[in-house]
């Protein structure tokens, strides 16, 4: 899906992306989802500039805030990769299992599975910010009589990462 598909581009060239799907188990009663990241790469004049970072804060952050029916984000990095390691313990991602095997093309083929649970409390927060927007939009619209009168001015501003807009009266 494109909403956890990125690209990162410097002028015309990609210089970076990653891509995911979405995995869906039928199991009894309920539908498991899970995310697969399955590339995430930066091309190496690019790298340690915080574009992999963006890349993966972007699928991150539409998971975490969008996604309410995926239970975790998981990758293989290769047992050799220890900077991807690194990189992906700084998202909350843990070591899950080892795949013996996984590669065909490298030495040793084995991938360690890293996986990361939607962190369901930035919905929760999303869910609190719209209620406190509808809350302060109503108090405001009450009171703008009384607000204009003594020329104040009244700004709603919230973070833009929860994809919420702000409202000037």
């Amino acid at each position: 899906p494109k909403e956890i598909t990125h690209y990162a581009y410097s002028g015309s060239v990609c210089i970076g992306a990653i891509c995911c799907r979405v995995e869906t188990e039928v199991s009894g009663k309920e539908d498991k989802s899970r995310v697969y990241i399955m590339t995430l790469g930066v091309l190496a004049p690019y790298r340690n500039r915080g574009v992999g970072r963006e890349l993966l804060e972007g699928v991150l952050e539409h998971v975490d805030t969008q996604m309410s029916s995926v239970s975790s984000i998981y990758l293989h990095v290769w047992v050799k990769n220890k900077e991807a390691m690194r990189f992906y313990e700084k998202f909350d991602f843990v070591e899950k299992e080892t795949v013996q095997g996984y590669y065909k093309r490298v030495s040793p083929p084995d991938a360690i599975i890293w996986e990361r649970n939607r962190k369901v409390e930035k919905s929760v927060v999303r869910a609190a910010a719209v209620n406190i927007v509808a809350a302060l939009e109503y108090f405001a619209s009450h009171m703008h009589l009384a607000l204009k009168n003594k020329g104040a001015v009244v700004v709603v501003v919230l973070v833009s990462r929860l994809g919420i807009a702000g409202r000037g009266l």
